[in-house]
């Protein structure tokens, strides 16, 4: 009877999304870090959308430059509130370069207007301050110095074998890799590259046979100390530490009492999770059945969207005591919507895709040591025009 209860609910609280008209194709598009747009705009009530995903604590720059007449630029946040922005360049009343700290992360709108009867042209781009960062006294530069721009892709894939890698290597969020700790004493160090305030959570996993229990310490680019794991016989965890600064982070493995050697497994991801399970892809307006069987893991459900669609989707807990977050990821991994859970369930309601590709849907866990059986069921409120053949 409570699994039909939750089912109802689900299904109710999906379908009291009002449906709306779907989003032009041709008026709201993505744009990429470091990519420059040109378009064109015609007055007096011309707009045009880009979107464009952003972590909280982000610094980024907009420029906008343009031939006719002035265009106005608003910014808004994932919440949908308009985000103020400073100007720190202004060669002309048209050429503005705006400086803003991104407070949110998700999905943000960059929306230029013409409100007089004119055409203009003009150049978009956004590009992200470089981070800089101290390495550890302990690291050598070249294993603690990004050496690209952040966030990191969190591409969502397949596999989840252990990839073997050696000591000072990047982390990639979700990636787990093996190690080895080669003698009794030693430790093996890996970087993660994260902007200010992502959550994440560090864990290493006892590899069956080998002596080494790994304990964790995570270094901040400063190379101060931030955090140490908690540790089981079959674990050691860092769980929901907020990094405080953009830059290089820096973990160290060892084996506990420093009297082991052999393999291990590390892998690192955001929120309370550092594993993720793939599922096959969930038809829309169809209830589906899962479960997070071990703690600090993530559910992946991919789901293919159109540029334009517009959709809601809803989770539900079995488990009063299992609370889930539902996020949106886009093809590159990056979120652009989160919902948090209210009495077990979480609810995306009438949200855009911004460009064409395979999605997912993440079911996660408010706490890593969480989980339990879950229902989750997706449809679309209105779908994009499909375009022609050869387009």
């Amino acid at each position: 009877m409570t699994r039909w209860l939750a089912v109802a609910l689900v299904v109710g609280m999906v379908a009291a999304c009002r449906p709306i008209a779907p989003t032009p194709v041709t008026q709201t598009n993505l744009l990429q870090f470091n990519q420059t747009v040109e378009q064109s705009l015609t007055g007096p009530d011309g707009e045009q959308h880009w979107l464009f995903s952003g972590q909280a604590g982000q610094q980024i720059t907009i420029a906008l430059e343009v031939a006719g007449p002035p265009l106005s630029l608003t910014l808004y946040g994932p919440s949908g509130a308009a985000i103020p922005m400073q100007v720190s360049q202004s060669p002309t009343p048209a050429n503005l370069t705006r400086a803003v700290q991104l407070s949110e992360t998700g999905s943000h709108r960059l929306v230029v207007a013409l409100k007089i009867a004119a055409t203009a042209t003009y150049h978009l781009t956004i590009t992200e301050a470089q981070p800089s960062s101290v390495a550890p006294a302990s690291i050598t530069p070249a294993t603690a110095t990004p050496a690209e721009s952040l966030p990191a892709t969190t591409t969502v894939t397949a596999t989840s074998a252990p990839l073997r890698v050696g000591s000072g290597a990047r982390l990639q969020p979700y990636r787990p890799i093996r190690g080895q700790i080669i003698d009794f004493g030693a430790t093996e160090h890996y970087t993660i590259f994260a902007p200010a305030g992502t959550v994440v959570t560090i864990g290493a996993t006892r590899v069956p046979g080998s002596p080494v229990r790994p304990i964790l310490t995570l270094f901040a680019p400063s190379g101060d100390m931030l955090a140490e794991s908690v540790e089981t016989d079959i674990q050691a965890i860092i769980a929901s530490i907020r990094l405080p600064v953009t830059g290089a982070y820096v973990v160290y493995v060892g084996a506990a009492g420093n009297q082991a050697s052999g393999p291990y497994d590390l892998a690192f991801g955001y929120g309370a999770t550092f594993r993720e399970v793939v599922l096959p892809e969930p038809a829309p307006d169809l209830v589906h059945a899962g479960t997070l069987e071990q703690p600090f893991t993530r559910a992946i459900w991919p789901i293919r969207l159109t540029i334009g669609d517009i959709i809601s989707a809803a989770v539900v807990a079995d488990d009063a005591r299992f609370s889930p977050i539902l996020t949106l990821l886009a093809p590159d991994g990056q979120p652009l919507y989160t919902s948090l859970a209210e009495d077990g369930q979480a609810v995306l309601r009438q949200v855009i895709a911004p460009q064409t590709g395979q999605f997912h849907l993440a079911v996660a866990p408010a706490e890593g040591h969480q989980g339990g059986s879950y229902t989750l069921l997706w449809q679309y409120n209105a779908r994009a025009p499909t375009p022609p053949p050869g387009n």
